[in-house]
């Protein structure tokens, strides 16, 4: 599939943690970041025919932010990448 082929050169997980009322809350995101914005489109399309729900959050970035929707693409979609597949055990 042509979206894990871009998500392993030019995307990336990422946790997020933040902080309210002294209790932690983590996350993790996938974003895929590049210039070419017929490749973000592209990217932005399959996933939301894929039934995800894609955000543009800059001009250069595509992200899923719920934590089930990114195990969900590991499971839909996978990965070739072992920077990324690292971090499946965390999700």
């Amino acid at each position: 599939m042509c979206v894990r082929g871009l998500m392993d050169t030019d995307g990336g997980i990422f946790l997020h943690r933040y902080k309210v009322n002294n209790k932690y809350y983590d996350y993790f995101k996938i974003c895929f970041t590049n210039m070419s914005k017929p490749l973000l489109k592209f990217v932005f399309e399959t996933l939301t025919t894929l039934g995800f729900n894609p955000k543009y959050a800059s001009y250069n970035k595509v992200w899923l932010y719920d934590s089930k929707e990114v195990r969900r693409y590991f499971d839909i979609i996978g990965s070739s990448n072992n920077r990324l597949l690292l971090k499946l055990p965390m999700l």
